[in-house]
């Protein structure tokens, strides 16, 4: 753990305390910042998508009219070119209505049709109307009728490029995202299929007669309705429990589009699908299509604001947090810096106050009392301070009555040096006299002892060289048995090389046995493959790929077989080798026993010499040794008298010393207050 914080340690060890708080601060301040600026335009981008599909609604709601009254004026010119005359003028008011409807989606269109790229589309609607417009009293009615259902096709895909543009086909919100499919895809689908199949029973009951396409057109065309409306209803429920009170909004119009609807589609069935004579009358069909068509509408309606209001509501909820956020945000960064700064000025005084202390005890004041003036780390050393402080008054007054006891021992101890010193001289002159008699006596005796010490000598030489022959020959013997063990060693290890590679090749027999096997296997299956003709060619494929693998797998035992027998050869001939070094080195080690015993009866011989030689010097080393020891203790007296005189003299210097040291002493002590 030391050294994981030791770079951090090192940074803050660096820095002052301003600067320390300000690289904390902003090592925390940073990602704070950073991941509130995220909250914040995560939030911001959710309210700006829901504003988005707010305005994709508002669009959608303003082409609905359109995409109402086009289905109507299909179903009306159908009747009409039908026989139906009575629906001239109606169709004409249609026309006013439309021309309404194109009034207002320009003007949405004006505003928002550059953010959904619907200005391209919208035009080429409004030109395909303005041609359906003059020629719809004119044409054929299964090529006006036709060409209604593209206009309207048209105008759905238009909702759909809204839709996706505005993202409300992307809508993440479960709550509205089924409101937001009934109104975009399934009512929409449903209500065209309603005024399809208006216009064409309409025209049917018209006409008096149906054809098998119509008959088949007409049935596809209830089966949408029924497929296309149920969904819608299964989307409705699921908002329904997603959203309190919706239902109580929504719930009686849905029941009433899907009885209307389903009123149309019973008279259809009865009247044009399963009669034999058509006996139904146009308008009747006209006027039931308009109402289910209407239900549906009346309930589309009401949905258009309900998911309106939802968008509202998310947009204050996404409004709310994100307000929030940025006041806890400000609330949290005002409380740390405000923090901040205060530890910053608490730690600050802290240190100024013990800088304060701490200058007066380098002044020499003990009785300063340290207080940091918090209840951290600081107040520790503060209390440390403390006591040091109190222990060094302590010793500081014990110090200054131990001064005056030394300068008042350090004056008597001056005056006893100078009478040692004294008796000391006295005694180095008798001594003197006694070493110069000693020493002659001491010349005259070492010169009898010379000539037998040098026989001696040299004997001490003869045996000295002896032993270390002796001693080569040793370590030789030593070194050869040394040698022929690991000889011993290297020829085992060779032998165990030799025995591994033949098991080398015991392995290599087994791998070309499975090499054969594998072959011998993937030639029965290419056979047994070419056998099953067509459906075995993929396994033959599998079988050849296995025996070219088996016949590179012989290949390279082949080889290693060629390796593994050169290397058995060349380890034969290595354990040859080892096998003779080996009789050669215990050999070698028999020859150096040999001379070890014949250098050991030498040292034997050499030892009886010095022994005799040893005793011819005895009796002249003893008496020269007895003359050295009187001579020495003679020159240890002198030295002890001339060292007594010295040390006599530098501990009167040093008494003189110590004085004046205690006087200094006790200046310095009665520097400090305490």
């Amino acid at each position: 753990m030391n050294g994981l914080l030791k770079p951090a340690v090192a940074l803050m060890s660096q820095l002052s305390y301003p600067r320390k708080m300000i690289v904390i601060s902003l090592l925390f301040m940073v990602p704070l910042v950073v991941v509130s600026y995220l909250l914040v335009g995560e939030l911001g981008g959710k309210i700006e998508s829901t504003e988005k599909e707010q305005r994709g609604l508002e669009y959608i709601k303003t082409v609905r009219q359109i995409y109402q009254h086009f289905p109507q004026h299909r179903g009306m010119t159908n009747a009409y070119l039908n026989g139906a005359s009575v629906f001239r003028e109606k169709i004409l008011a249609k026309r006013e209505a439309i021309k309404s409807d194109i009034a207002a989606i320009d003007e949405i269109d004006d505003r928002y049709g550059d953010e959904f790229g619907a200005h391209e589309r919208w035009a080429s609607i409004k030109s395909e109307w303005a041609s359906l417009e003059q020629r719809a009293f004119d044409g054929a009615a299964a090529a006006i009728f036709a060409s209604h259902t593209v206009l309207i096709s048209n105008v759905y895909a238009l909702f759909e490029q809204v839709s996706n543009q505005s993202g409300l086909v992307l809508d993440p919100n479960i709550n509205t995202s089924f409101i937001m499919d009934a109104i975009v895809y399934r009512i929409p689908l449903a209500t065209e299929n309603l005024g399809q199949s208006r216009g064409m029973g309409s025209g049917v009951a018209a006409r008096g007669s149906v054809t098998l396409k119509q008959r088949v057109k007409l049935g596809m065309m209830l089966a949408n309705i029924d497929s296309n409306f149920g969904s819608a209803e299964e989307s409705m429920k699921i908002a329904f429990r997603e959203n309190e009170g919706l239902e109580g909004e929504l719930g009686s119009m849905l029941v009433e589009a899907k009885s209307a609807t389903a009123g149309f589609a019973g008279m259809v069935k009865k009247k044009i699908l399963e009669a034999e004579f058509i006996n139904a009358e146009s308008d009747a069909i006209f006027a039931a299509g308009t109402a289910a068509i209407k239900a549906s509408y009346k309930l589309y309606d009401a949905m258009v604001p309900a998911l309106d209001n939802l968008f509202e509501e998310r947009i204050g909820q996404l409004a709310s947090t994100r307000n929030s956020l940025l006041i806890v945000i400000f609330l949290s960064i005002t409380l740390v810096a405000y923090l901040f700064l205060g530890f910053y000025f608490a730690v600050v005084n802290a240190i100024q106050s013990l800088d304060r202390s701490v200058s007066k005890i380098a002044g020499g004041d003990l009785t300063v009392k340290v207080d940091s003036g918090t209840k951290d780390e600081l107040s520790n050393i503060a209390e440390a301070l403390n006591g040091m402080v109190s222990h060094l008054r302590g010793t500081v007054t014990r110090l200054g009555d131990h001064a005056s006891l030394l300068a008042s021992a350090s004056t008597e101890l001056s005056a006893t040096t100078e009478q040692s010193k004294n008796g000391a001289q006295d005694q180095q002159k008798q001594t003197e006299q006694i070493a110069t008699a000693m020493n002659q006596m001491s010349i005259t005796i070492r010169d009898i002892a010379a000539n037998a010490e040098t026989v001696s000598s040299d004997a001490h030489k003869a045996d000295h060289e002896a032993s270390t022959g002796g001693e080569v020959i040793r370590k030789t013997i030593v070194a050869i048995e040394n040698l022929a063990a690991e000889v011993g060693s290297s020829a085992t290890v060779i032998h165990e090389l030799e025995k591994n590679s033949n098991d080398i090749g015991s392995v290599l027999d087994v791998i070309r046995s499975i090499a054969d096997q594998t072959n011998l296997l993937a030639l029965n299956a290419a056979i047994e493959a070419a056998r099953a003709g067509e459906h075995g060619r993929g396994f033959a494929v599998v079988a050849d790929e296995v025996r070219t693998l088996a016949g590179r797998t012989q290949e390279s035992t082949a080889q290693i077989q060629e390796m593994v027998e050169s290397l058995q050869g060349h380890t034969k001939e290595a354990v040859d080798v080892m096998e003779s070094n080996k009789h050669h080195a215990e050999e070698m080690a028999g020859q150096a026993v040999g001379a070890k015993s014949s250098i050991d009866r030498i040292v034997d011989t050499v030892g009886h010499i010095m022994d005799m030689t040893t005793q011819v010097a005895s009796a002249s080393e003893e008496q020269s040794v007895v003359a050295k020891e009187i001579d020495r203790n003679v020159l240890q007296v002198t030295d002890v008298a001339h060292a007594s005189v010295a040390a006599s003299g530098e501990i009167a210097i040093a008494s003189e010393e110590l004085a004046r040291l205690a006087t200094e002493l006790q200046g310095e002590v009665a520097h400090f207050k305490t």
